[in-house]
């Protein structure tokens, strides 16, 4: 009977573990994979940046957005603000509903 029972629990810890072991992998490459679509977007003879220099220019860009007054618009929230870097990072990232499944 232990054995049932102990087959039953791993039966029901896998599905977590590969679904942890998916969202770890996908955010582990999420910065490699954005260097490389740096890369193709990058003009003909021109160095296309590192790693490094993408993560660099990716962090100033999340704070430009975490920004408290956008020229000529509204002042946003605090809320607004919290997120915005956030935001900003999941779409470079291109994390969505593709990553989610």
């Amino acid at each position: 009977r232990d054995d049932d029972e102990e087959h039953h629990h791993r039966h029901e810890v896998r599905p977590v573990c590969f679904g942890l072991g998916t969202i770890v992998g996908a955010l582990a490459s999420s910065p490699f994979n954005y260097e490389r679509n740096k890369a193709f977007q990058t003009q003909l003879g021109k160095e296309a940046p590192g790693t490094i220099e993408c993560l660099r220019i990716l962090w100033h860009e999340m704070e430009v957005a975490a920004a408290p007054f956008k020229p000529g618009g509204s002042h946003p929230s605090r809320l607004q603000r919290y997120l915005a870097p956030w935001h900003h990072l999941s779409n470079q990232m291109r994390w969505g509903w593709g990553t989610a499944r």
